[in-house]
């Protein structure tokens, strides 16, 4: 389910909240479970009704929900997210976006240097590879496409800031095992996942929609 470049753009509240999202628990190096082949959010869906808790055994195999520390998270803003998009269901549409490298702030780690056990510069210093180009992909509703372009290149740099951060630069540079834990995002104040993992993408979108991703 693709954007549609006809689509009328509409104002968006401010980004300020966006909800970390990792891997599921899954042994180190295994794939994520193939995409699910039909919709699991249905409209219609309350919070704590039996169906809901179904769907949300399904999503706890794609994705984990990072633990963000402030209250803004909690007290009900993710499920009403959720719900607020399943009614918006066939309305959703995908696109991809791609951020260049001089788009991605440069990982702080790469400026680490390394250190002998007697606390001398080591002659040895860490090799990283070259910073590239990094494709995000995005699950929203269509009068939003245009105005999230904007902003995924505003949060990356932090000129967009929101509440406990995303560590969106990281995973976009990733260069340390913890920089790679956070594989999506799902903004609260106008209701979009975005990613950097593509199965991620894939999965929620047919959780949602009933959908492939692309096509």
């Amino acid at each position: 389910m693709t954007a549609s470049t006809s689509s009328v753009q509409t104002a968006m509240l401010e980004t300020n909240l966006a909800q970390r999202l990792t891997g599921p628990w899954i042994a180190k190096d295994e794939p994520l479970p193939p995409p699910p082949t039909e919709r699991v959010y249905r409209p219609g869906m309350l919070s704590g009704t039996p169906e809901w808790k179904a769907a949300g055994v399904v999503l706890r195999r794609y994705l984990r929900w990072d633990y963000m520390g402030a209250a803004e998270y909690e007290f009900g803003t993710i499920p009403g997210a959720l719900e607020a998009l399943v009614a918006d269901s066939e309305r959703l549409v995908t696109f991809q976006m791609v951020l260049c490298a001089k788009q991605i702030p440069r990982n702080f780690a790469r400026e680490r240097k390394a250190y002998t056990k007697a606390g001398k510069l080591a002659k040895k210093q860490p090799v990283h590879p070259p910073m590239v180009d990094r494709e995000v992909y995005v699950l929203c509703r269509p009068e939003h496409v245009e105005e999230i372009k904007r902003r995924i290149p505003l949060l990356a740099k932090h000129e967009i800031r929101v509440k406990m951060g995303t560590r969106l630069d990281l995973a976009l540079d990733p260069i340390e095992d913890f920089d790679k834990e956070v594989q999506g995002w799902l903004e609260l104040n106008n209701g979009f996942f975005f990613f950097v993992d593509k199965g991620m993408w894939s999965a929620l979108t047919m959780l949602f929609t009933g959908k492939d991703a692309i096509g």
